[in-house]
């Protein structure tokens, strides 16, 4: 029995282009793998193809004691893209190591490692295989969206043979088991993930908000919050958006509205997105945009406004609102300066090198003076300027909410198309941003 040989592939023929997504699946045992490393060695000849990052090669260079986000990318925006492509789209994600992520997440950071190489070829060996259906459905529709954003050639194999949709495969590679392959080239065309079909847009509770507020990077209270949406897969809430009313007056407003309009009636005619969030399985596959895109024509406003730093980063926004301006405060980022000059504190160190810095009791002590002395700086109007500074917890508590109130923001709004609010929003908007739209 020893000196019987079973061949796995006879003679075996693929074309490939640059840029084309493989998917070659069938039964365990049959050979998947082999076939996956033998592509790896042969397309890291072609220039087209190569370099070729693979998952096993990945794995041997994961850094389990950093952040996952100071280990993948060129710089953050980088990172950001490649992890949030890999589902991985939350800030608590990036800012563990990969010892405490999830099974799923763990996978699903092998993939980001693999698309940070800058390759021109991808391929994942048992794509998926660890993580539960939907999860696996959604992972799929992301990484191939990235890979063809990208005009990476991507190449994954497993078991899992109900990823098709949601992969959009040019190629599809059945192995079987013994010499037995097929190999069939389809035609793609874009699709949205086949998730969306199981989920339904719907008024929400704050009930829906608790669920998921703590995958939020601003999970305290939501004053002022008006209506709530949520995206509910099979039943199960997914993800939410929170509309609130625009108490304080929103830094960009005036590049697009009538100042002495806004003032006055953005209470009856604006509401703000002060939230929204996804659950982390199922981010990258376009909920956000249709809670926003379904929710906005049922709050019965004419305008809808959003002030987010994230966007800087991911711009989720960017298909069904208007990017106005990127909002600096310069007032908060001299106070920032002179902080830095004035304790020998640097704001712009994360919190966790901040906590090294305020190992003396002096260092303490200069910081809780400066913070009583310039907090209100930093605080919306009409918010009391009383803070707790008994502690050191307390005090870089204290200062992760100044840096976040000190980051520069994207300000967009949405504008109702219903012919209904056509008269409020010529009197509402300025006139170079009415003709930036369209409207006379």
């Amino acid at each position: 029995l020893e000196r019987k040989k079973i061949i796995l592939y006879p003679v075996v023929e693929l074309e490939l282009s640059r840029g084309d997504v493989v998917y070659v699946t069938g039964e365990s045992g049959g050979g998947k793998s082999m076939l996956l490393r033998f592509l790896a060695k042969a397309l890291s000849r072609y220039r087209e193809f190569s370099p070729v990052a693979t998952s096993w090669e990945a794995e041997k260079r994961i850094k389990k004691g950093r952040p996952v986000i100071d280990t993948v990318g060129k710089d953050t925006p980088d990172a950001i893209s490649i992890l949030s492509s890999s589902g991985l789209t939350d800030t608590y994600t990036w800012l563990r190591s990969y010892s405490e992520l999830s099974e799923g997440q763990r996978y699903r950071y092998i993939f980001a490692l693999t698309l940070s190489r800058e390759a021109r070829t991808v391929i994942l060996d048992e794509f998926c295989s660890t993580l539960d259906r939907e999860t696996a459905k959604a992972t799929a529709y992301a990484v191939q969206r990235y890979a063809r954003k990208r005009g990476i050639t991507l190449i994954v194999g497993t078991a899992l043979n109900d990823l098709e949709h949601d992969l959009n495969p040019s190629i599809v590679i059945t192995k079987h088991l013994g010499p037995y392959v097929d190999i069939r080239r389809r035609e793609t065309k874009p699709a949205r993930c086949s998730l969306n079909d199981s989920v339904e847009i719907k008024e929400g509770s704050l009930d829906d908000w608790r669920l998921l507020s703590f995958l939020h990077y601003r999970s305290q209270s939501i004053g002022g919050a008006s209506k709530i949406f949520k995206a509910a897969l099979n039943g199960r809430t997914v993800g939410v958006v929170v509309y609130s009313i625009p108490y304080f007056p929103a830094p960009g407003f005036s590049e697009c509205f009538d100042t002495r309009w806004y003032m006055r009636e953005r209470f009856r005619n604006v509401l703000r997105v002060s939230r929204v969030v996804i659950h982390p399985s199922f981010r990258g596959v376009g909920l956000s945009g249709r809670l926003l895109n379904e929710s906005m024509p049922k709050l019965q406003k004419p305008f809808v406004e959003i002030l987010s730093t994230m966007q800087l980063y991911h711009n989720f926004t960017k298909n069904y609102m208007i990017t106005v301006k990127v909002v600096r405060n310069e007032r908060k980022e001299k106070a920032l300066q002179r902080m830095k000059e004035e304790t020998g504190i640097d704001p712009e160190l994360p919190l966790d090198e901040l906590a090294k810095q305020l190992k003396s009791g002096g260092a303490v002590r200069r910081l809780a003076r400066w913070m009583r002395e310039n907090y209100r700086i930093f605080l919306s109007q009409g918010k009391k300027t009383q803070i707790k500074l008994g502690s050191k917890q307390q005090i870089l508590a204290a200062l992760s909410k100044i840096k976040s109130s000190a980051a520069p923001k994207v300000y967009s709004i949405w504008v109702n198309p219903s012919v209904e609010y056509r008269e409020v929003i010529v009197r509402a908007l300025r006139r170079e941003f009415r003709e930036r739209l369209g409207f006379t």
